[in-house]
């Protein structure tokens, strides 16, 4: 029997807080939060790589005729005044942050081989002691940029709702194609690692990274685990793009539109549903909105 490709390390530093926060880059994965998210958590806190999964067997490179499959996990090359600059493959490496005192992951999800990938990704998550894996994920969502950002979650174990709930992070619900993150959080009760998926919306109109999206997941970990990660640069990337935005959308019409549709729509999503209480309590003091 083949023998999985082994982790390859780069040194001993682990996080001796035993949590690790990971981003793939896979087929729901919208606005690339999860690697922009491990980015930006690494340039403040100073990461340095410490592992990676060697990725020999675990992506298409090349099918017959013309595949958008394999397309996405190919190798990118710069090649220029005709000699080769570059030669970058899919990554999945691991990085020590030691001034938040974690662990980092970014990786791509792998195509093929899910069950030999995932023995390698825990062997690295054993030696480095980790214990809770937070993984960051963006998806297409009914979220204006004039408005915080939802996030909902999913979890390995039941013990780990309660946190999610006081949180006030939405319970995720969800049927349909599943992806490495959930195949990872089925596996991770078995190896005594606890995880927790947090996916944060992302407005329909909007391509590339999304620092407002980055800033509320980062405000979440905080909360959830407690690490300190300063912000102040995404304020500033969000401000900057915020006001991009509200200039293109006042000189477009149909977008204007799509724009206010879906702030009223957030907004009385928010209303009947995140403010349920807090209607209860106006009307029993005889308070109405109408």
């Amino acid at each position: 029997m083949k023998k999985y490709n082994n982790p390859r390390y780069y040194g001993s530093d682990a996080g001796h807080k035993g949590i690790m926060v990971a981003g793939f880059s896979d087929w729901v994965e919208d606005s690339d939060i999860g690697a922009g998210t491990i980015e930006y958590i690494g340039q403040q806190c100073g990461a340095k790589l410490i592992a990676e999964i060697e990725n020999h067997d675990y992506y298409i490179n090349s099918l017959p005729g013309n595949s958008e499959l394999a397309i996405d996990s190919r190798a990118t090359t710069t090649i220029a005044d005709g000699l080769i600059q570059s030669y970058d493959q899919p990554i999945n490496k691991f990085y020590y942050a030691p001034k938040a005192d974690i662990v980092l992951f970014c990786g791509h999800e792998p195509q093929i081989n899910w069950r030999e990938y995932s023995r390698s990704f825990f062997d690295i998550i054993d030696k480095f002691r980790i214990k809770h894996i937070y993984n960051i994920a963006g998806r297409t969502g009914l979220t204006p940029h004039s408005r915080q950002p939802h996030i909902s979650a999913y979890v390995s174990d039941k013990c780990l709702l309660e946190k999610i709930i006081k949180a006030n992070i939405k319970l995720s619900n969800y049927t349909g194609t599943a992806s490495i993150n959930t195949y990872l959080t089925r596996g991770a009760k078995a190896r005594d690692v606890y995880m927790t998926n947090l996916t944060v919306d992302i407005p329909p109109y909007i391509e590339g990274r999304n620092p407002k999206s980055i800033e509320a997941v980062i405000r979440c970990l905080r909360i959830l685990t407690g690490i300190k990660i300063e912000l102040k640069k995404l304020h500033s990337l969000i401000d900057e793009l915020d006001a991009k935005l509200d200039v293109a959308v006042q000189d477009h019409e149909e977008l204007n539109a799509q724009v206010k549709a879906l702030e009223e729509y957030y907004d009385t999503n928010m209303f009947e549903n995140d403010m349920g209480d807090l209607k209860t309590w106006l009307v029993e003091k005889g308070i109405t909105l109408d």
